[in-house]
């Protein structure tokens, strides 16, 4: 469904309103940390440190698992995953 993972956000919004956002449409989630990362890569003037919990897990294997035949499934790596590629 084309455009289900992404919400638009008003002009003039802060950052605490784009997470609440992602908070309350967990659909966009990922698009809301994506482009959090991004706004966060704007700021020049103070430095920001952008901490992630888990951070080894993206390391191995995740639960998810995608079907390749009738029988069997694939174990999806974490850097497959969108939020590990942009961070990674």
């Amino acid at each position: 469904m084309k455009g289900a993972d992404t919400v638009e956000m008003p002009e003039g919004s802060t950052l605490y309103d784009l997470i609440q956002t992602g908070i309350t449409h967990s659909h966009a989630a990922v698009g809301v940390v994506v482009r959090l990362r991004k706004e966060l890569s704007l700021v020049k003037d103070v430095p920001v440190l952008f901490a992630i919990d888990q951070y080894n897990s993206w390391f191995t294997f995740t639960e998810y698992q995608e079907p390749v035949t009738v029988r069997s499934c694939r174990s999806i790596h974490a850097k497959e995953l969108t939020t590990v590629i942009i961070y990674g």
